[in-house]
């Protein structure tokens, strides 16, 4: 029997949605491919059941088998997308941030850094 964890059981339902929802487009994948589950599942050195689970959005499906998942479908270079520093808006605006409180330190004031950003 599965083990409950915190991590399993404390997800919002719009998280265990967009789970669903990731799970879904790996079936359709799988789907368009023209493979069948166990076909999937061979590849992957994995059960029919343990791919179910993926594309249902079974929070307990480790990175390693969405992994393997995502190579068997040829889908692997979407996870290096994944929080890539280049997308990552929250980081972005927290380095600003902290790039313009060093500027203020070196003197330069506010108005010039608002004119002067590109430096």
């Amino acid at each position: 029997m599965p083990k409950n964890s915190l991590s399993k059981t404390s997800l919002s339902p719009d998280y265990l949605r967009i789970l669903g929802e990731l799970g879904e487009r790996i079936r359709f994948a799988r789907k368009r491919r023209d493979m069948t589950l166990s076909d999937l599942a061979a590849r992957m050195m994995s059960s029919s059941s343990t791919v179910q689970r993926l594309e249902r959005g079974d929070v307990g499906i480790s990175l390693g088998v969405l992994m393997s998942c995502l190579m068997c479908l040829g889908l692997e270079k979407d996870m290096e997308k994944v929080a890539a520093m280049e997308t990552d808006v929250i980081a972005l605006a927290h380095d600003r941030r902290r790039l313009m409180r060093k500027k203020r330190r070196r003197g330069i004031s506010r108005e010039e850094e608002f004119f002067n950003l590109e430096t």
